[in-house]
Order: C-alpha cells, then structure tokens, then sequence
C-alpha cells in the first residue's frame, strides 16, 4: 500500500475522526449531504463509503435509508479496527481504493471530504466501475481542498462526465464554525456535494 499521511501518522488519523465525529453530530453540510441521498434512493442493496473513518457517515445513512449491504473503506489499519468494533455488521475494506479488489457492485458510493485526494482519472474510472449501473455516486467536498491544488469546479465536472458519469445536481453551502473548534480542519469555508449517476 503507498504511504499516505492518514495511514501513517496516528496524531492526524485522530483529529481526521474528531472531526468525523462531529460532522456527523452537528455539520449541516453532511445533513444536506444525507438528505440528498434520500431524494434520489429510498432503497440501497449495496452501499460503499470511501474513506470512511470509524463509519460515522455510514451508520447516518443506515439509520436513515434502508440498505441491506454497508462497506466501509479505509486505509488506515486503526480506524478499521475502531469500526469494526462499533459497527460489527458493517463490512470493512482496508486499503486504498485504487488497490481494492472489491468484486461487488453498488447502488451508492459516497466520498465525503476525501474526493480531492483520489482525483485522478484512474481512481474515478474504478469508482464508476463498480457502480450498478444507473447507481449515485455522492461526494461532499471542501471547495478550498480543490483550490490549492489549482482545480476549478469546471475541471471537476469535465474529469466526471469524461469518465462517462451524469451530473445529477450540484448544492453549495457555507459551513459557518467558530474559528476556536477543534473538530474542522479547516472552518469557515464553502462545500459543495456533487450527485452523479452513472
């Protein structure tokens, strides 16, 4: 497996699930990221959430939809064993998604704050593979994540649709936090979810 901070170094990999933990509490960009899934299933089969954490976005979303089959990616070797943990009944993926061999399809994928660390054309061509067809793929994403690499929101549309993916809808949303919290990153900033369909 490549090296990667998260993976790496236990300090980040903590503040990464601090920050996970109140999201899923508190941010309304994921409560506008969940409803949106709503809106466009009422039912899911398979379920994929890449970079998943300890699967605190998952067990939202399965509290909220029905889904029969939840798997949660990540590549941090703790963080799948703290999920497992909390969620037995989830099944659990350890590794990078461009090295997954996952044979199973999905119905819905989401990547919630992590999209700008796997866009590369490669990645985003796997991800629409293992999508059923006609199934979403979510992702919620700090705008500021993308711009200090230099990528415009055009040019994350464009990589999309020549992968083959459908832009469905686009919302963005100001997450106002106090300065002082421990729990974001980065606070005060735009997010912006994408739904695209295959």
């Amino acid at each position: 497996m490549k090296k990667n901070i998260y993976a790496d170094d236990e300090k980040y990999r903590i503040k990464q699930r601090n920050c996970s933990d109140y999201n899923t509490l508190k941010s309304f960009c994921f409560k506008m990221t969940l409803f949106n899934i709503k809106n466009y299933t009422k039912e899911i089969d398979n379920y994929l959430d890449i970079g998943s954490q300890e699967g605190q976005f998952a067990s939202l979303l399965d509290k909220n939809v029905k889904i029969n089959n939840v798997y949660c990616n990540d590549i941090n070797k703790i963080t799948i064993d703290e999920g497992k943990k909390k969620y037995p009944k989830f099944n659990w993926i350890h590794s990078n998604i461009e090295e997954a061999n996952i044979s199973v399809k999905f119905n819905l994928i989401t990547s919630l704050n992590i999209i700008y660390q796997l866009f590369t054309i490669e990645n985003i061509k796997k991800i629409y593979e293992l999508l059923h067809k006609d199934g979403y793929f979510v992702i919620l994403y700090g705008d500021v994540n993308f711009e200090v690499k230099n990528i415009t929101y055009n040019d994350i549309l464009v990589l999309f649709k020549k992968v083959g993916f459908k832009i469905i809808n686009t919302i963005k949303t100001y997450e106002n936090q106090s300065i002082e919290t421990e729990h974001h990153l980065m606070a005060n900033r735009w997010y912006t979810c994408l739904i695209l369909q295959k």
